[in-house]
This record gives C-alpha cells, sequence and structure tokens, in this order.
C-alpha cells in the first residue's frame, strides 16, 4: 500500500480472469494507495476515489481495460477521480 503500481501489477489487473469478480476487487484494494485515495466496498457497491494520485489512476484505468469489468459493474464516474460500481 502506498507505492505505485508497477507495469506488471496494471497487467495483472487488464489481464484478470473474467469470472473472478471478487478475486479482481481484492487485488485491486491491495495496491490501491490508501493514504491519498479511497477504497470502500459495502453491500456489493464499490467506490474508488483516487484522491488526484496518479498511481491510483493508472489502476483505474486498468480497471477501464480490462475485457468486461467496466462493461459488468461501473455506475458512474464523477469529476475529481470518483468511480462507482454496482457488483450485483
Amino acid at each position: 500500500m502506498g507505492e505505485y503500481p508497477t507495469k506488471q501489477e496494471l497487467r495483472t489487473i487488464r489481464n484478470w480472469p473474467l469470472t473472478d469478480a471478487t478475486g479482481i476487487i481484492e487485488y485491486v484494494e491491495s495496491i490501491w494507495n490508501h493514504d491519498y485515495g479511497l477504497f470502500r466496498l459495502k453491500n456489493l457497491k464499490l467506490e474508488l476515489h483516487t484522491g488526484g494520485w496518479s498511481g491510483n489512476e493508472e489502476i483505474i484505468d486498468a480497471i477501464q481495460r480490462h475485457p468486461t469489468f467496466w462493461m459488468y459493474f461501473w455506475q458512474k464516474t464523477e469529476r475529481g477521480g470518483h468511480y462507482y460500481f454496482d457488483l450485483r
């Protein structure tokens, strides 16, 4: 936590198995910088707030490039680095 994500970590997100949504969320939480941003998972609702930190922005970019996660779970994005997902 707190270190800039490596190229390999970002590649891991992009290539995560399509059938393992729980695993990708746990993985993202493990590399998310909680000192700058916010990772909140409650009642199958996921909020990711980047805190303006470029490492968290890179993680968001990797999630967007995942073949299906973004398409199925993304709900909305708010200006300033706020991303909302519904995992139901």
